[in-house]
């Protein structure tokens, strides 16, 4: 029953891929010995869960594969998988609409560096002088003298700002980060690769080093956020 449930859903598949005109993509050869994407290292399951299907222009029919991406810092039971596909070029004059929020960390700032480019920066701003020494109640003359004198002193500290203040974008970084997260991804990243350099082994003590330490991570990252809560 099972094995035909499971060729049904192949047609299924093979059917919605060719009358949509999709490519299913094969594993590439280096990616044999990952037989599977899904892995589930406390109860032994492996399944080649995730595939990627794309529209036929956006491959080259000679270079058609999907890599199996297997690094340390994904604490996901799914290997991440690339591909290379090729898009068709935007159209001229097109703008990504797009707007990220960032947020300065002025706490980060290199502030003695900011002031030394605010020095050099303003040093270059033109005086209005005339503008500057106008008595004349709402004076209309010097008005636009006056906006790019403000324009000027503005972008000056902007200037200086983007260089000497880091950027963060708002909902990336993450505030319940400690010391030891970072101690304990490092250490699952190098038992990862210690894993893949002995050619992935499912079972054994390189394989239950790595289990063991990618659960450490794992937890200690869930009770970090909520903590965080």
């Amino acid at each position: 029953m099972l094995i035909k449930m499971i060729v049904m859903l192949l047609y299924v598949m093979q059917h919605f891929c060719s009358v949509n005109n999709l490519h299913w993509l094969d594993p590439a050869a280096d990616s044999v010995k990952f037989s599977y994407r899904y892995h589930n290292d406390v109860n032994g399951h492996f399944t080649l869960l995730d595939h990627f299907v794309c529209s036929r222009s956006c491959v080259d029919d000679n270079v058609n594969r999907t890599c199996v991406l297997v690094h340390g810092e994904n604490t996901s039971n799914h290997f991440a998988i690339s591909c290379d596909i090729t898009l068709p070029s935007l159209a001229s004059g097109y703008q990504d609409d797009h707007c990220h929020s960032f947020k300065i960390r002025w706490d980060r700032a290199d502030l003695a560096y900011y002031q030394h480019l605010c020095n050099e920066r303003l040093s270059q701003v033109d005086l209005p002088i005339e503008a500057l020494l106008c008595q004349q109640d709402r004076c209309s003359i010097h008005n636009d003298d006056l906006q790019k004198y403000y324009c000027s002193i503005v972008n000056s500290l902007v200037s200086a700002s983007s260089l000497a203040v880091p950027q963060i974008r708002l909902g990336v970084e993450k505030h319940w980060w400690t010391p030891e997260l970072s101690d304990l991804k490092q250490q699952c990243i190098e038992h990862t690769d210690i894993w893949r350099q002995h050619g992935c082994p499912r079972s054994g003590p390189i394989n239950d080093n790595r289990v063991k330490v990618k659960l450490r991570y794992k937890c200690a990252i869930k009770e970090a956020i909520i903590s965080e809560d």
